[in-house]
């Protein structure tokens, strides 16, 4: 993580520490033991290139479809462990001599703090993802598995103890990749 990306993080950390600070009740009743999360949304890789078979300056259709699925086990008061598996898309490339395809996915366990305040919740947490990273052109396919940390904030709103619908941001720092999503999330 460069000092330019810490920088971009600055904000949200700011509001993070102010909200969770306030403490302030929830409307809604006490949290459930188990939860199941599951997302879609749009991915952005801020690099798509292995500099092995690619050009890295070349930058084409760098978005795609993510989806996420986690199941969640509340182990403090607004504090729940994650365990999941996320897959951020693929990134396409296309050069006069060769196209390429970038795919990242893989399975995470983190910890969620989510703060209630009324009808809604704001959330932040971090923890670590095993992803395999793939890039496959005509003249083969490069893997390599990595560990690396995962960090995610995000808002849920809350229509009944048992069922919200959020918004989340998540984010692969080494790898360059994050994710915005729209996710369901069904406690019992």
């Amino acid at each position: 993580m460069t000092i330019a990306d810490a920088l971009r993080l600055l904000p949200f950390s700011i509001i993070a520490l102010v909200v969770f600070t306030l403490r302030l009740e929830p409307a809604f009743s006490s949290p459930t033991d188990w939860d199941v999360s599951l997302a879609g949304g749009y991915s952005h890789f801020s690099e798509t290139a292995n500099s092995l078979l690619l050009d890295p300056t070349i930058q084409i259709d760098r978005r795609g479809s993510a989806k996420y699925l986690a199941i969640n086990k509340t182990v403090f008061t607004n504090t729940t462990v994650e365990a999941g598996f996320i897959d951020f898309g693929e990134a396409r490339l296309v050069l006069p001599s060769i196209q390429g395809v970038r795919r990242i996915n893989g399975y995470y366990l983190g910890m969620r703090y989510c703060q209630p305040m009324a009808d809604f919740s704001l959330c932040a947490g971090g923890g670590i993802v095993g992803m395999m990273r793939e890039i496959e052109d005509r003249i083969g396919r490069d893997r390599d598995h990595v560990r690396e940390p995962l960090i995610s904030i995000g808002a849920r709103y809350h229509f009944n103890s048992q069922f919200a619908i959020g918004v989340d941001w998540r984010s692969a720092t080494k790898s360059k990749v994050s994710a915005g999503f729209i996710s369901t999330t069904l406690s019992f």
